[in-house]
């Protein structure tokens, strides 16, 4: 017997509007991208960190929406430079399940787990990733303004000399349309890193715009507020439905 897979005649649309972590902020969109969605998404992004090094990191990822409001996403970050490459080639798997609807009166709410699989190096153990997404609308019209709110909880599995096993992830953020392809984006970012124990605050504004029907491009830059704060963070990405 001889199965045959129908591919769609179009390509899957992109929503500019439809905001992903790392897309090209930290923030993240309580609502998943569409059922039966297929996305690639190509991430670069450039830090100096607190202590003047320079790490680059490359993320290729594959996203899916799900029936029930829900989305899956495979991932697997390189990193390169002097501020060190443990973890880079790690496997990362994602679902996103949005459990509360929302409208002018209460916000869209959804929960995310992670798992963080050691394929890379000089990793060990499988380190988790709870959150919690809310995005409120703050009204109609045509810039459709959102306010967002991202709560986690970080998991190191494989704790070495000078990691913290555990740690949060805060992140307020404020979208609004600029037009019907362009979104601005800002956000605020408090976060505990695991590998090296430092506590780091960083505000970042970006923007989105669809290109075609199929396809985003992003672009991101931030600077710390702390000492143990990347100093400066440039994030380019895009994302093609299909």
């Amino acid at each position: 017997m001889v199965t045959v897979l129908a591919l769609p005649a179009r390509a899957q649309e992109v929503d500019p509007k439809n905001v992903l972590q790392d897309l090209p902020l930290r923030l993240d969109d309580a609502s998943p991208i569409r059922p039966g969605s297929r996305q690639l998404h190509g991430i670069f992004r450039y830090e100096r960190t607190g202590n003047q090094l320079d790490r680059f990191r490359l993320v290729p990822r594959f996203a899916m929406g799900l029936r029930g409001n829900s989305e899956v996403t495979l991932a697997a970050p390189f990193l390169a430079g002097n501020a060190g490459r443990k973890g880079s080639g790690d496997l990362q798997v994602e679902f996103q399940h949005q459990f509360q609807q929302g409208n002018q009166r209460r916000p869209d709410l959804a929960f995310v787990l992670q798992g963080q699989f050691p394929t890379g190096e000089q990793s060990a153990g499988v380190d988790t990733v709870v959150k919690l997404l809310a995005t409120q609308s703050l009204g109609g019209g045509n810039a459709e303004p959102k306010l967002h709110l991202n709560l986690g909880w970080k998991h190191n599995a494989g704790t070495g000399r000078g990691e913290r096993r555990d740690g949060y992830l805060a992140i307020l953020g404020y979208t609004r349309a600029l037009g019907e392809r362009t979104l601005l984006l800002a956000d605020f970012a408090s976060e505990q890193e695991l590998q090296d124990a430092s506590t780091i605050h960083v505000a970042e504004v970006g923007i989105r715009h669809q290109t075609s029907r199929s396809s985003v491009i992003s672009l991101g830059i931030g600077t710390g507020v702390t000492s143990q704060s990347p100093r400066f963070r440039a994030t380019l990405g895009f994302q093609v439905g299909f």
